[in-house]
């Protein structure tokens, strides 16, 4: 996730990422992820 939102996101916008210790997995289109993020 962290690769899609470096590469997705403006350059100039810092991109900081924080797990929590219960962090469960997702499973989705690496493709779809990315248009979700770009509509945000």
């Amino acid at each position: 996730m962290e690769a899609i939102c470096r590469k997705t996101f403006d350059r100039r916008i810092a991109v900081d990422i924080e797990l929590g210790a219960t962090l469960l997995q997702v499973l989705g289109d690496p493709t779809q992820l990315e248009q979700m993020l770009l509509n945000l």
